[in-house]
């Protein structure tokens, strides 16, 4: 009987890569007290209590990344849609254009020259993000 635990035993080793140590040790403990089917509650209340919280976490930053995607959408429409009205607009009266209006002019001028290169800094931020979250940081 001995040598038949062992042999599961060293079976269950060889699967270890993917649990964490704190596991592997939580069902030792549970073997050696006779306790495993409690361990096993336990484990399962922790990973449940975890996956509560990674989920509040993810719609605690969903939120504000939703806000800010379309607040970069309502800029660049009002960069590129309604200020090149507004534009023509004060052109056509013989009007000087207001301060606000030339410094929005120039980050759509800015927009317009490096944009291209804002985004692929911000997909590859966004990925160094996700892989930061993934591996727990």
């Amino acid at each position: 009987m001995s040598h038949y635990c062992s042999e599961r035993r060293q079976s269950a080793y060889s699967l270890r890569e993917p649990f964490s140590g704190a596991v592997i040790a939580a069902v030792e403990v549970g073997e050696e007290s006779g306790k495993l089917p409690e361990m096993f509650d336990q484990l399962s209340d922790f990973y449940k209590r975890q996956q509560k919280l990674k989920g509040a976490i993810m719609k605690s930053i969903m939120m504000p990344g939703i806000t800010l995607v379309m607040s970069f959408f309502v800029l660049l429409y009002v960069l590129y849609g309604i200020l090149p009205q507004i534009t023509s607009i004060f052109i056509d009266m013989g009007l000087e254009l207001p301060a606000a209006i030339k410094a929005l002019m120039g980050l759509a001028d800015f927009l317009q020259k490096y944009g291209i290169i804002l985004c692929v800094l911000g997909v590859i931020g966004y990925k160094a993000f996700k892989k930061l979250i993934k591996i727990g940081v």
